[in-house]
């Protein structure tokens, strides 16, 4: 069944253990609300870590500098995206000093404007649904949908666990469980973790066992889905315990703007990253006769600004990593894109026809 504790619908289970899974929805209903009580009190924490109030450098302490908005600039590297990928990228491209990169991010500081939902790691099953209007402001409202396995259908052997692994190690600190699990064993392989030098992103199992998974574990078992050593080896047949990008240490999700771009600008490092946020890429700019992309024309909606546009230009490389959704928007309403559908929205001038 699909469990949803804030669903809006009755909860209709047609199973001789209905009585049970009914209380236990009332019980969790009560301990989500208990939660709910003390969630004030843990974002004006939170708030002030951030804000560095607590007299010691929060794990969500803005990093800077920052890019002036309204005000043309030019980069060795423009990035369009500061998420997962685009902060990544940014982090290991300042990895030689001599490189300069700005990062145009559409969104804020998660932390500032949806408190501590964006940094407790339980709060990630809150909005998690079938509905599509189970969303939140942290995924920008977009519903998913069962994909294709990405390498066939790009023709891409790049895309393969095998050739995607070593980039994995490469990204991640791993800290191995280290909490007695009652009624169940955890139960991992760390090989495919232990690679030095090791990278920002924290994964771990945190320091929290949880009674429900405990029992969850023998139930899978009960069902045919024998124990295996964790889903890291690309393995998915089994069942496991997984890990978490979470601080071990603080219990903070640990996500690209908390690991890579943190430590980027962590002290004794000076990475000439510029950082763009509450900016909107509206169209990619091309060299006059050639596909070769130099720039991106931007708007900042800082206060004051009436969409005002400016131009940021790279001498190398523009680098679009904006997501499933805005990447293809942007390439569109750059001219690439379909002719057919470039045409009927018309984009000029076209500058490649690229049907998909």
């Amino acid at each position: 069944c699909q469990f949803e504790p804030f669903a809006d619908k009755a909860f209709v289970i047609d199973h001789p253990s209905s009585r049970v899974l009914a209380t236990l929805q009332h019980a969790m209903r009560d301990a989500i609300a208990e939660a709910q009580l003390v969630r004030d009190h843990i974002d004006g924490k939170i708030s002030a870590l951030a804000r560095g109030t607590t007299g010691r450098p929060g794990p969500y302490g803005r990093p800077g500098p920052y890019g002036r908005p309204n005000s043309d600039a030019t980069y060795d590297y423009i990035i369009v995206g500061g998420g997962t990928a685009g902060l990544t990228i940014a982090a290991r491209l300042t990895q030689n000093t001599s490189l300069s990169v700005a990062v145009v991010e559409a969104g804020g500081y998660y932390e500032e404007t949806v408190g501590n939902i964006s940094t407790v790691p339980a709060y990630a099953a809150f909005n998690v649904g079938t509905d599509p209007a189970d969303t939140n402001a942290i995924d920008w409202g977009f519903v998913t949908e069962p994909q294709p396995k990405w390498a066939d259908e790009v023709d891409d052997e790049s895309y393969t666990w095998q050739n995607f692994l070593p980039f994995l190690k490469k990204s991640v600190d791993y800290s191995a469980p280290d909490i007695p699990y009652l009624n169940s064993t955890n139960s991992h392989d760390d090989s495919f973790f232990n690679v030095k030098p090791l990278g920002p992103l924290q994964v771990s199992f945190g320091r929290y066992e949880d009674p429900f998974g405990t029992w969850a574990q023998r139930a899978f078992q009960g069902m045919g889905q024998p124990a295996i050593n964790g889903f890291q080896s690309g393995k998915l047949i089994g069942s496991s315990y997984i890990p978490f990008t979470e601080d071990p240490v603080s219990g903070f999700r640990s996500s690209s703007y908390s690991s890579f771009l943190l430590n980027a600008f962590a002290p004794g490092k000076d990475p000439s990253i510029r950082l763009y946020n509450n900016t909107l890429a509206r169209r990619i700019l091309f060299r006059p006769g050639t596909h070769i992309a130099h720039g991106v024309l931007v708007s900042s909606s800082a206060p004051g600004n009436t969409n005002q546009t400016y131009t940021l230009r790279a001498r190398r490389e523009v680098i679009v990593s904006a997501g499933a959704f805005q990447s293809p928007q942007l390439l569109m309403v750059s001219g690439i894109g379909p002719r057919e559908t470039l045409e009927r929205h018309k984009i000029a001038p076209i500058i490649k026809d690229l049907p998909g």
